[in-house]
């Protein structure tokens, strides 16, 4: 999730002590920054909604997946 060039313009331009804490208050509050930084965790979890090609079942694991977002 690259920000906009306008975001970029925005965060060097403001001067106050707080920039980086808004701009971390501002990414936290976002979903795509969530489902962004989620998809690694499942990534190292292995995390799937089915088993597999053969067994295409369904699973019951979109808890955790809700959980880490």
């Amino acid at each position: 999730m690259l920000p906009t060039p306008e975001e970029v313009k925005n965060f060097v331009e403001d001067t106050s002590p707080q920039a980086y804490e808004h701009l971390v208050d501002r990414l936290l509050a976002s979903p795509a920054f969530g489902e962004q930084r989620a998809r690694y965790w499942m990534d190292y979890a292995r995390y799937a909604d089915t088993y597999g090609l053969h067994l295409d079942n369904s699973r019951y694991s979109w808890a955790y997946r809700d959980y880490l977002i």
